[in-house]
């Protein structure tokens, strides 16, 4: 990776470091927008996302790269209703805040679909060879799902380039649905994507 020192941040070693949901939302939304990828103020998206973050600290990692936050990836399980949405390609990124998303303890009964919400990785750094490791810190947060107490059924992700495609196609999610205003459904079943991961850690040997 060209000499890059890239470490994968908790909301834990965040707060070891100062730095908080709030503050690490305002860094990496401000990439989204130098990537073109907001519809509304960065300030918005921040005061929308954070208790978001908060209470979703198992589902996510901000990017580090040389000591800098350079991206993020993401997912959340909305609820039965918001989830139909995301089917139908109709869901809508102003509907990502926290009166969506299913509470703990709703977790931890039944089964659930989660929304891979974004992968994102500043524009200076998107030529680098970074999808292994991205793939790896994938695979050891979200593998622990299950041992949480959290049982989940498909992943979702909302895909609007070709970049995107070729990243979530390499772990097994297919087209399920498309929407010119709201890009294109992607599906796979968790298993399956645990499956891909693991392949592709090793392809890439770490």
């Amino acid at each position: 990776m060209n000499n890059l020192d890239v470490k994968f941040c908790s909301k834990k070693d965040l707060a070891a470091i100062g730095i908080d949901v709030a503050q690490m939302l305002t860094l990496i939304t401000k990439i989204d927008e130098e990537n073109g990828l907001l519809e509304e103020p960065y300030e918005a998206v921040v005061a929308r996302l954070t208790p978001v973050f908060d209470a979703t600290e198992n589902m996510w990692r901000a990017i580090m790269i040389n000591g800098e936050i350079k991206g993020y990836w993401n997912c959340e399980a909305l609820t039965d209703e918001y989830t139909e949405l995301i089917k139908k390609a109709q869901l809508k990124e102003c509907y990502i805040n926290i009166d969506n998303l299913k509470t703990d303890s709703q977790l931890l009964a039944g089964k659930h679909d989660l929304l891979f919400d974004s992968v994102c990785i500043h524009k200076d750094y998107q030529d680098h060879k970074l999808s292994g490791v991205i793939y790896k810190s994938i695979y050891d947060t979200l593998s622990k799902l299950p041992a949480d107490g959290i049982e989940v059924g498909d992943m979702w992700a909302s895909i609007w380039s070709d970049q995107g495609v070729r990243f979530f196609t390499k772990l097994g999610f297919v087209l399920h649905e498309k929407n010119e205003h709201n890009g294109a459904i992607y599906r796979v079943s968790f298993d399956k994507f645990i499956k891909n991961l693991e392949s592709m850690i090793a392809k890439y040997g770490l």
